[in-house]
């Protein structure tokens, strides 16, 4: 976990000045504080945010801050900024929270989901008239737990939350990739089959054949919805066939993708061999 950037919550109407001052004396001090306020009244939203120049720092502010007084009397709760950039492989231990009323203090918004599953950091955005959050949980059955028990919640102002499972980029694509076509297809065959599942954008429906042969060897479809993208995918990867075959079909990653997914992968790759090397020398050592 990253303690760089720290999310305070509950300061009420407290400057970043006031955040600032939370730490003197300590030896722990703030690269920089911010006060979150409302862009258009100008109103403070009640949370805050401090940044260290290293994480360690910022984990001993933490421990020794969380439950702090304020000049104001708030007390407040520290915990680490969830980096949004970087949820690979904890996709599954965070919740998204929508429809957050301002006039419910965070502190008591995160202890309904404590009582669940611990809160381990957490982002927070600013919507039109509520806030979001996305937090991390202790682990990804807590985050089902979560979801099934304060989706739909009443706040003290009678709005509902809306609590959903976390969802990267990747998850909501909308554009696709089909390929193994047999030498009859022809373009309109397919856009006529891909029709079935949802409507595909103006000018978003792309194919490829060789130069030679003319055989089709891909088409790229853009939906306006990733509902029909998704349907797209599982039906014909189970067997919904074109022109009487079976073909196949992915999410279609932009050339920025695939080149990160394949440096990505070569990395892993480089890493099992590292865990190799080394062993079984020596084998045989002091035979006769």
């Amino acid at each position: 976990m990253n303690y760089k950037n720290l999310v305070i919550c509950d300061i009420g109407d407290a400057s970043k000045m006031d955040l600032l001052e939370l730490f003197d004396d300590s030896g722990l001090v703030p690269a920089s504080s911010y006060a979150v306020i409302d862009r258009d009244s100008k109103v403070p939203l009640g949370y805050g945010y401090v940044s260290f120049t290293l994480s360690r720092e910022g984990k001993a502010a933490r421990e020794k801050f969380n439950g702090s007084i304020l000049p104001n009397g708030n007390v407040v709760t520290i915990f680490p900024q969830l980096d949004m950039k970087n949820t690979s492989g904890i996709e599954s231990e965070i919740v998204c929270v929508k429809n957050i009323s301002r006039e419910c203090p965070l502190q008591e918004l995160i202890d309904m989901f404590d009582e669940l599953c611990a809160v381990e950091a957490i982002h927070i955005g600013v919507s039109t008239n509520t806030l979001f959050a996305y937090l991390k949980l202790e682990h990804h059955l807590g985050a089902a737990d979560v979801i099934a028990s304060l989706n739909g919640e009443e706040q003290a102002d009678g709005t509902e939350l809306d609590v959903k499972p976390y969802q990267t980029k990747e998850d909501l694509y909308t554009s696709v990739h089909i390929q193994g076509f047999s030498s009859s297809t022809m373009p309109g065959d397919v856009k006529k089959v891909l029709e079935e599942f949802g409507s595909i954008v103006p000018s978003g429906f792309i194919t490829k054949a060789d130069d030679e042969s003319d055989k089709l060897l891909w088409a790229r479809a853009t939906f306006t919805t990733h509902k029909a993208a998704k349907a797209c995918v599982t039906e014909l990867n189970a067997g919904k066939e074109i022109d009487e075959t079976q073909v196949t079909a992915t999410r279609y990653m932009s050339p920025t993708e695939r080149a990160k997914r394949s440096r990505e992968q070569n990395a892993a790759r480089g890493r099992g061999r590292g865990r190799g090397r080394g062993r079984g020398r020596g084998r045989g050592r002091g035979r006769e």
